[in-house]
This record gives C-alpha cells, structure tokens and sequence, in this order.
C-alpha cells in the first residue's frame, strides 16, 4: 500500500486526497487537496455543500511520525458558501477548529499528559517558565515553550561528569550556544 494512500484512510479523508508525500528538511509532508465536484462541510452548521466561495493560503498541520520522521499535512483550505451561514472555513477531517496539529496528534499527547503524575507535570511546567523568565535579553526571550524544548533541551551534547561537577560539551557549531550560556549564567548553573 503507497504511503499516500495510508495517509489517506488514517485521516478519513472523503472529499479530499493526498496528492503527493515529499521530503523537506528532515521531514515528511503530505499535500493535500480537494478533490473538485465532491461535497464539502460547513464548519459551523456541518450541511454539506458544493458552492464554494474562495480559497485561503495554505497551512500546515503537525501529525504523527511516520517511520521516525516528522509528518506535516499542506492543505489550502476552501471556504464554503454555506445556505445557512454564508461564507465559512470548510470543516477539516482531520484537525479541530483553529488547531495546527491533527487529532490524532493531539489524541497521544492528551494519554502521555495523563500518564504523568501531577508533581512530574508541575515540575516540568515550573522548568520552563523558570527557563522563560531567565530567557529575557536573549533571541529567545519571547519564543513559546515548545521552542525553548527544541532549542535548549533537544540537543547532542557530551556530558562528562567527575566528582564535583558536571561538564556539558557542546557541537561546535551549535547555534543557540550563547542563549543556553546566558540562561544558564542567570540560574547559578555555570562557574
């Protein structure tokens, strides 16, 4: 079975197909698009209808890996002319309304988030305000906390420990290196 088509039956998709899935960067992404003539659904109301008003730029949704590579779905989506609403963002099988990642996505982070205990979820929502707060005068002192995960915690690193301290080596051309040095200055970490 092509990915395409897998891709396809996992988001349910009926009046639209994914037309091509190509590597960009180190990821997967799967452009989507809507198949002319079939029927489409009022995001607000949910009647189907086949008037269409005009297109909108093209997004991107965040869905689960595929073979240990990120997936992303490219979609212009269409707005309808609904009877009873007007003009209206058509209803997306696969993401809720104004969400960027799909619901199967958000579907295995809510289990993960509830196989945390409470503490675990405090501690780790405490870290990284602690972190944003310690950002502030540095590129990343506005970024969302999924960025500062990227950016600081995700990163190939050599720790080397003795008895009294812990060295962290990082890549020679590690580009947030003066953020993490920055923050790290400012929560006593560093000597």
């Amino acid at each position: 079975m092509r990915l395409e088509t897998c891709i396809r039956k996992g988001l349910r998709l009926k009046s639209h197909r994914v037309q091509q899935v190509r590597e960009e960067l180190d990821r997967l992404v799967a452009e989507i698009e809507w198949i002319p003539g079939r029927t489409l659904i009022c995001s607000n109301c949910s009647r189907r209808t086949a008037r269409i008003h005009a297109r909108q730029v093209q997004r991107e949704w965040r869905d689960l890996s595929v073979r240990d590579r990120p997936l992303v779905l490219r979609y212009a989506p269409v707005r309808v002319r609904c009877p009873v609403c007007g003009p209206r963002v058509e209803h997306l099988p696969w993401a809720h309304k104004w969400q960027r990642i799909t619901k199967a996505l958000a579907g295995v982070i809510a289990r993960l988030s509830r196989q945390l205990s409470r503490k675990e979820t405090a501690a780790a929502y405490v870290l990284m305000q602690q972190i944003r707060l310690r950002a502030a005068g540095t590129a990343l002192a506005t970024a969302q906390v999924t960025t500062l995960r990227e950016r600081l915690l995700k990163m190939a690193a050599w720790v080397q420990r003795s008895v009294r301290r812990i060295v962290i080596h990082f890549p020679v051309n590690y580009p947030w290196l003066d953020c993490w040095k920055h923050i790290a200055q400012a929560t006593f970490v560093t000597s």
